[in-house]
């Protein structure tokens, strides 16, 4: 299964929140993919969200 991890991108260093998550699923050996999420849309189609700030 790969995972969708969203950085809702209102406040906070959004770009370090997302090198960080990539950082963590490639030392866990966690296929998945984190993006920058802005829209209600997004944040509904992602496994987890992450709130910088």
């Amino acid at each position: 299964m790969k995972l969708k991890i969203g950085v809702l991108g209102l406040q906070g260093d959004i770009e370090e929140h997302i090198e960080a998550t990539k950082l963590a699923l490639k030392k866990l050996n966690v296929e998945g993919e984190v993006i920058w999420t802005k829209s209600g849309e997004e944040v509904l189609s992602v496994d987890g969200l992450i709130i910088p700030g």
